[in-house]
């Protein structure tokens, strides 16, 4: 915790570290943390990488057609410091643009999809195109991305299949079993609004409360967290960050049945 406290001291993204609960730490090895921190620096730093990590999300994005561009911006070396995301995105954020549903459907798009996962998703990397919100947003990725492993990627969609889609409860209850936190099923289904999946509202409070519940009982329980666990509680706090600020409540199975490519039914 202290070595990612120093990392991130200083940069934009200082005010989401009260939100890491301490318990996380406990059951990630250290070699295993250090290990994910060495990759998000990598990417960070590889231009290149970046750019075409940034074109294969564009495209797959484009692809599905929810109204959502994906861009990046092209750094020059000494602009390059460590996890400064402020660099990339000028647009200062518009009242009357929202753009809740557009993260919820790419937060979803990314784990259904192949590809690198971008995880800096805060309300002032979006912007709606020509000023109204029906003509599209757009979304600049700053370089924090990461590639999941296929198991955890794979448990991941069966999760979310479970809870938002129309696979039996079983499905769901399979992947909290090879995830190691079907013991916190009670506390994990917090985390995308319990029954609520069609008007949702999000708080960094409850991300904090429900995640160190989580961890505190997989602590209690001896169980082990996959590492990228690191790297989806990034993507899930930057979500309560922009949801939290663009307010309202939100269709989740809507935006993850849109992600998905699937018809939805009415809400």
């Amino acid at each position: 915790m202290a070595f990612w406290r120093r990392l991130l001291e200083g940069t934009s993204w200082q005010t989401l570290i009260g939100y890491v609960s301490p318990a996380f730490f406990q059951l990630v090895s250290p070699r295993d943390v250090s290990r994910s921190a060495y990759r998000l620096a990598r990417n960070w730093f590889d231009e290149a990488k970046y750019i075409g990590a940034v074109n294969s999300r564009s495209r797959a994005v484009e692809h599905l057609g929810f109204g959502l561009s994906v861009t990046g911006v092209t750094r020059r070396k000494r602009d390059r410091l460590p996890f400064h995301s402020d660099v990339p995105t000028a647009h200062q954020v518009d009242s009357n643009c929202r753009t809740g549903e557009s993260v919820l459907t790419l937060f979803f798009h990314q784990i259904y999809d192949e590809g690198p996962l971008f995880l800096d998703l805060r309300r002032n990397h979006f912007h709606c195109l020509g000023g109204a919100e029906n003509s599209g947003h757009a979304f600049v990725a700053t370089p924090l991305y990461c590639v999941w492993s296929p198991e955890f990627r794979n448990a991941m969609r069966e999760l979310y299949a479970g809870f938002y889609g129309n696979t039996s409860p079983d499905a769901y209850r399979v992947a909290l079993r090879s995830l190691g936190i079907e013991g916190v099923a009670d506390i994990f289904d917090k985390a995308f609004g319990g029954e609520r999946k069609a008007a949702a509202s999000f708080q960094l409070a409850d991300f904090k409360l429900t995640f160190h519940e989580v961890f505190t009982r997989c602590l209690e329980t001896r169980s082990a967290l996959h590492p990228d666990f690191l790297t989806l509680g990034i993507a899930i706090a930057t979500l309560y960050d922009h949801l939290e600020l663009d307010g309202g409540t939100y269709n989740v199975a809507g935006c993850y049945a849109r992600a998905v490519g699937a018809a939805t039914g009415p809400a």
